[in-house]
């Protein structure tokens, strides 16, 4: 049961520190060291910043690469889906591999403007402390693998299905067993 416990805290601090990246680098006066961040989800891929990772992500990194559109770093600044510096074919390669939910690494940036990564798709029984982890769970398109949501700052919720999930507890307070036993 111990390794079960550590499972789900690790997913969820996976969620959390993925998911947290939506609040970052952003100064008192709403810039964001030359970087338009639009989207919410900061998941390279993610090069339209539409929040969702998708065919249109795909066509916007091939203009790039087909020399139709220069790499603008503030309109497209996760369009390097490997985070190498590059636009190449890689590029398009994992976001495909991202599409079809196959075994990646998927890079995103934390907390703290780092680029970090995890490993996709994440698999198992996950819970979600607040609103952010719940659209990092919907862009990943892992929403159905969610379980349980704890109660703070939930009531922005507004993904299908939020009211089905248990509730495990408010905040950094919660009841992993919940999650384990969903």
């Amino acid at each position: 049961m111990d390794k079960k416990i550590v499972a789900i805290a690790l997913l969820a601090a996976i969620i959390i520190t993925g998911s947290s990246a939506a609040i970052l680098l952003t100064r008192d006066d709403g810039s964001s060291d030359g970087v338009t961040e639009t989207g919410r989800v900061l998941v390279y891929g993610n090069a339209n910043n539409d929040d969702y990772l998708d065919e249109r992500d795909v066509e916007a990194i091939n203009k790039i690469i087909d020399g139709d559109e220069l790499w603008d770093k503030v309109k497209y600044p996760f369009a390097d889906t490997n985070a190498d510096g590059r636009i190449t074919e890689d590029d398009v390669t994992l976001l495909k591999k991202f599409i079809n939910n196959e075994d990646c690494l998927m890079y995103y940036k934390d907390t703290w403007g780092t680029t970090s990564y995890v490993h996709y798709p994440l698999k198992g029984k996950i819970g979600v402390m607040d609103w952010r982890q719940s659209d990092l769970a919907v862009c990943l398109n892992i929403w159905d693998d969610v379980v349980a949501c704890g109660t703070a700052g939930m009531n922005d919720i507004k993904h299908p299905g939020f009211s089905d999930k248990a509730i495990y507890g408010s905040g950094y307070y919660v009841d992993a067993e919940t999650v384990i036993l969903r």
